[in-house]
């Protein structure tokens, strides 16, 4: 059975009421599936990190390191603020941690630098941790939002065409009624 474990009315994880025999056992079971937790988060293409209160790093996986052209070990110990322009961090620190203090989530798009200096559309879901901590999930969606602007820009090329038509039709009609 199982039960959730809440701090300020925020869900922090699941637990077990066991008796101490089966405790140990939980226990041993619990770092197995750690293990695993642990294998996955550094092998999933999202991007994953985990911050101190501050903003500092404290772990990430390489796929968020490398989405901003770095490795993990060069951006463990530095801020978040570093991967943003000012406009992008003053977004995050007024819209993004308000509503992440009201609701302990936030999720939006933002603009991410690369340590080349270029740019790319990242979306960022943040989540409120154990003291303070943030536990922050990204992904690249510069190739997505791209794919997205082509097909909205060949549903207007169709959609003039389809008026290009109407228009061509009427003409047709007008110059058969004067013959």
């Amino acid at each position: 059975h199982t039960w959730p474990v809440m701090d300020q009315g925020r869900l922090l994880y699941y637990g077990s009421r066991l008796d101490p025999i089966d405790t140990l056992v939980f226990t041993r079971r619990d770092e197995h599936l750690l293990g695993h937790a642990a294998l996955a988060m550094n092998l999933t293409q999202e991007g994953m990190a985990l911050l101190q209160a501050d903003g500092t790093y404290i772990w990430m996986n390489p796929s968020h390191a490398d989405m901003y052209g770095w490795v993990p070990e060069d951006l463990v110990g530095r801020t978040w603020r570093e991967l943003y322009s000012p406009d992008q961090i003053r977004r995050v620190e007024s819209a993004a941690f308000t509503q992440l203090a009201a609701t302990g989530r936030w999720r939006g798009e933002l603009v991410g630098l690369r340590r080349d200096g270029s740019s790319f559309d990242v979306e960022v879901s943040l989540a409120q941790g154990l003291d303070g901590m943030l536990v922050c999930c990204c992904r690249d969606i510069t190739h997505h939002k791209r794919e997205h602007e082509l097909l909205r820009e060949a549903l207007r090329s169709e959609e003039h065409t389809s008026e290009l038509q109407s228009h061509l039709n009427l003409v047709c009609r007008l110059l058969l009624e004067k013959k």
